[in-house]
């Protein structure tokens, strides 16, 4: 009986492991375009290679606060629709462009 109950204990707590922490990580694993974020963190490792440390910690405040707003997170990884651009969607993507480095 003894063995039985522990078995039945290490069975719940590995899928307790393995469920609870869906709630928080489901809203990044499941980004249908993370494009935007994945450049922006590219912009960000340019500017340190290039010494640009202004540039970085701007890149890095702005990816931040889209990280901060579920809000603005499900609006630049949304699915692009290519026939059908809406304004919020277009001024959304220009606050993402980054001079490029030199």
């Amino acid at each position: 009986i003894g063995l039985s109950i522990t078995i039945v204990l290490a069975v719940g707590r590995f899928l307790r492991l393995a469920v609870s922490d869906l709630q928080v990580t489901i809203i990044y694993k499941d980004m249908p375009e993370p494009i935007d974020l994945v450049t922006m963190c590219e912009d960000i490792f340019t500017a340190r290679q290039d010494r640009e440390f202004v540039l970085e910690r701007e890149l890095y405040q702005e990816l931040i606060e889209l990280y901060r707003s579920p809000e603005a997170l499900i609006e630049i990884t949304k699915r692009k629709d290519t026939t059908n651009t809406t304004s919020s969607l277009s001024s959304s993507s220009s606050s993402l462009s980054v001079p490029p480095a030199s």
